[in-house]
């Protein structure tokens, strides 16, 4: 049997270990529930030096107070999760939670420590199990592998809680104080002990996780515009022709470039220019399907990947694109413009022998086209040559 005083005097310097750990480990993302399970952990080693000043502190000290701050540290790993997930938990939920159970103990008081016990172990337990509902609805952003270490380590929790509830209810001699030394005892303080190593390993692990998806996100997407950027370029565009040749299916590219950009940056600044790429990107985005790839391939310069679109709907799509950009207005610097775009189109039909290159330069080709013939228009040139020849003569003779 182990001294259960001693258990808890390694619980606060545990709990203060791993505060000053994630804090220092974690600290530039505090705004992700790193600094309400900091305080947390610091708050539950003072309810346990409360706990371990047993028969030495004024009651009032070592059980009410004591409890009400297990009560508010289990808040704020709640209101952590919450924060993780971008959402808020109401700001006065730690001090509710310390009110009801301070009062709910000042009424306990008085009674058996057995009746103390079921109230603690259903309490806590039950808040615990509110925490596993939490995590459970981060499905979606956490790995199978971390959401249950999470689960795993609050169920663990609880169960220390419920265990010491059903004992006292059934067996009150096996915890007649709470540091009376008992192998029962010494066994669920351990379990505790290991509950709260393993979630604040779980949350470190969360956010580990999240930083690489972020990193991982960062070098394949354009930073301002949230598209994909030119380096995954050339890997998608030849993964996506690929399948539409296994398939037998078209394939179709567009470019798009803002006419005049330029004109923004010089006469109302970058930041401006910045927001009518944003801006832009979010419309062209609006008109595609979720299969479609948008692309920031350059400055001003964007690529639209069509797999499994023919030249008829690619072109079809490629006015609708130039029609929403130029009837849109632009929102900078407490003022609107309007922006236009040209937009320049090659495919590869069913069966035609083509590269990604040569249709990405045969598209670039559509849109000087486009650019020289006076912009916010839509060209598109097959990748035979004979096409593109009686195309340049049309536009010759325009001139």
């Amino acid at each position: 049997m182990l001294d259960i005083r001693t258990l808890l005097v390694v619980m606060i310097t545990t709990d203060l270990l791993l505060a000053g750990s994630l804090w220092m480990t974690l600290h530039s993302r505090h705004r992700e529930g790193v600094g309400k399970w900091t305080i947390s952990l610091a708050v539950q080693s003072l309810a346990f030096a409360l706990l371990a000043g047993r028969g030495a502190l004024p009651d009032a000290l070592s059980i009410v107070v004591a409890n009400a701050l297990l009560a508010v540290a289990i808040v704020f790993q709640a209101a952590a999760i919450v924060e993780f997930n971008h959402r808020r938990l109401a700001v006065w939920a730690p001090y509710a939670a310390a009110g009801l159970v301070g009062a709910l103990w000042i009424v306990l008081l008085p009674m058996s420590y057995r009746v103390r016990a079921i109230a603690a172990g259903l309490v806590f337990g039950t808040g615990m199990l509110a925490i596993v509902i939490l995590i459970d609805q981060l499905r979606l952003v956490l790995s199978t592998q971390t959401r249950w270490i999470m689960i795993g380590g609050f169920i663990a929790g609880a169960f220390s809680f419920y265990a010491r509830a059903i004992a006292a209810w059934l067996s009150p001699e096996m915890i007649s104080g709470l540091l009376a030394p008992s192998l029962f005892q010494s066994v669920i303080f351990i379990w505790a002990f290991a509950a709260i190593v393993v979630t604040s390993f779980g949350f470190l692990l969360m956010h580990t996780e999240r930083a690489e998806a972020q990193s991982n996100r960062l070098a394949i997407t354009d930073p301002l515009t949230g598209t994909l950027n030119r380096r995954i370029f050339v890997e998608l565009a030849e993964r996506e022709l690929a399948i539409c040749r296994l398939e037998n299916a078209s394939f179709s590219l567009m470019m798009l470039d803002l006419d005049l950009f330029k004109h923004v940056n010089d006469n109302y600044g970058h930041q401006s220019g910045d927001a009518v790429l944003k801006r832009f990107a979010e419309i062209v985005q609006e008109c595609l399907r979720k299969e479609d790839l948008l692309v920031r391939y350059g400055g001003e310069e964007f690529c639209v990947l069509l797999p499994r679109v023919s030249a008829e709907r690619a072109q079809v799509l490629a006015e609708r694109v130039r029609a929403r950009v130029a009837h849109s207005v632009f929102n900078i610097t407490r003022q609107s413009i309007r922006i236009t775009t040209s937009i320049g189109i090659s495919w590869i039909e069913r069966g035609e022998k083509g590269s990604v290159d040569e249709i990405l330069a045969r598209a670039d080709e559509a849109l000087y086209l486009a650019k020289e013939s006076g912009r916010n228009r839509v060209i598109a040139l097959p990748l035979t040559t004979s096409h593109t020849a009686a195309l340049l003569n049309v536009l010759k003779r325009e001139r």
